[in-house]
């Protein structure tokens, strides 16, 4: 069962021994948290956010918490297409003036900080689809965490922060290497998962059918896109 913020701090008071030390456990968990995003990118870190643009609109702020974006998909009624992700140099250098020109239904965007740029600049009004990663959090006493095998790697990894703290780092050392261990753990069998979920879909017979997945063409002479790389 996962533990919630409360119960992730008791356990990091117990293995200190003393419950003075609050403040600096709940920096450790959110610090934790972020270490242990930035070393693997668990699959549950990835989410869908549907957000609405308007014309005239140039960009979109990302939602709070994005450290990675994999797809921007246009929801126009009952019809959708993935956008093209590119980097800022490879748009600006093709169209320099994106606000002022011709506005459009958005095919393409770069990510600058916090926002998605689109281009063309919005005709009219869609909902934009974005998955992305994000950092995983506990907000409040009560959250727990959705990554299996995870909590122990942030008790472990803020009791050796709190230890740090006040230079224990002898033990600290001790606590880093259990978290190591832990995170390892957790980290295989997040790529277990992930190998389980790809021989799902490789395996699809609805997608085989239709076209989809990595199907090969007893025909490819009739493929217009046979031997091209026209992605």
């Amino acid at each position: 069962m996962a533990l919630s913020k409360t119960n992730i701090r008791t356990a990091v008071q117990d293995n200190l021994g003393r419950t003075d030390k609050d403040s600096v456990i709940d920096n450790g968990i959110t610090l934790a948290l972020e270490a242990i995003g930035r070393r693997h990118r668990f699959r549950v870190m990835r989410t869908e956010s549907d957000l609405s643009i308007v014309a005239d609109d140039l960009l979109i702020a990302l939602p709070s918490g994005t450290v990675d974006v994999h797809e921007v998909r246009i929801i126009d009624g009952t019809s959708s297409y993935p956008i093209l992700l590119k980097t800022k140099k490879w748009i600006t250098d093709r169209w320099p003036n994106i606000d002022g020109d011709s506005t459009g239904k958005p095919v393409r965007a770069y990510v600058e900080g916090s926002n998605l740029y689109l281009q063309p600049q919005c005709d009219d009004s869609y909902t934009v689809r974005l998955t992305v990663t994000k950092y995983p959090t506990l907000a409040s006493d009560s959250d727990t965490l959705s990554i299996p095998g995870v909590d122990e790697c942030v008790i472990n990894w803020s009791t050796a922060y709190v230890l740090r703290s006040y230079e224990k780092f002898q033990e600290a050392v001790q606590w880093e290497r259990r978290f190591e261990t832990a995170l390892k753990f957790a980290m295989k069998d997040d790529r277990a998962r992930d190998a389980v979920d790809f021989r799902a879909e490789d395996s699809n017979p609805v997608a085989d059918r239709v076209g989809y997945g990595n199907v090969q063409s007893s025909e490819p002479w009739l493929d217009p896109f046979h031997g091209t790389n026209n992605w």
